[in-house]
């Protein structure tokens, strides 16, 4: 009705992925696992609590699949043609004698006609934002990973989720680069679109399971003195 203004094709997007997680927690809550009691596990008080950790996690994954959408609506997935550089630069200069060189470029290597509308510094820049986040959303799933894993001879759970995070970012980063490797292959650019919303459930799944198993705040870890420590 509206043909398609990226203000909403980008809201569609990031409501199918809430309604995802939403339906996904209400699986989870429902599930005898969940309404049976659990035994309370402990962790380390010195260290960022791995409740939080995972919620870092789940929300920097949100907020890649918005930038994802974002840049997708606003046609800046091939804004960028190579990788891991962008343009022979880590981040490309943005004046307006190099805007007018690279979409010279893109005319020549064939992924813009002279018909084209000329891409822009904004597109530029939205695509390289979902570039760069994409290594710190890497950072911090991959470091909840490896905090979970600690856990794994507790719970068989946290193992999986923890197994399940590490293989699915790997994975989509190895598709987010041939994304633009192969000009944006529709096989290649939808497994990267499946994959995100994958590894988004698995993290809100992951952030659900440690509210039941550690709570909101890290509870201290009892600590045995012997007598000796105790008159000291």
């Amino acid at each position: 009705l509206f043909l398609l203004p990226t203000a909403i094709s980008v809201s569609h997007a990031t409501l199918a992925q809430t309604f995802f997680a939403l339906v996904s927690s209400i699986a989870l809550f429902t599930s005898k696992w969940w309404r049976d009691e659990q035994p309370r596990m402990m962790e380390s008080t010195n260290q960022l609590s791995l409740t939080k950790l995972t919620f870092f996690s789940t929300a920097a994954i949100y907020i890649q699949l918005i930038l994802g959408a974002l840049m997708r609506h606003s046609h800046a997935g091939l804004a960028v043609p190579d990788f891991p550089f962008a343009y022979g630069q880590w981040f490309p200069a943005l004046s307006p004698e190099a805007i007018a060189g690279y979409n010279r470029h893109l005319e020549a290597i064939g992924l813009r006609i002279f018909a084209d509308d000329l891409v822009t510094s904004y597109q530029i820049v939205i695509h390289m934002l979902h570039r760069m986040w994409a290594f710190i959303t890497a950072g911090l799933v991959i470091w909840t990973a490896n905090r979970l894993r600690k856990f794994a001879p507790q719970s068989k759970r946290l193992s999986i989720l923890s197994l399940a995070l590490f293989i699915l970012i790997v994975i989509q980063l190895t598709l987010g680069a041939f994304t633009v490797l192969t000009q944006k292959a529709v096989d290649i650019t939808t497994a990267h679109v499946a994959t995100g919303a994958s590894l988004l459930i698995i993290s809100v799944i992951t952030s659900l399971h440690t509210v039941k198993l550690f709570g909101l705040a890290p509870k201290p870890v009892a600590v045995r003195l012997s007598a000796k420590e105790v008159t000291a």
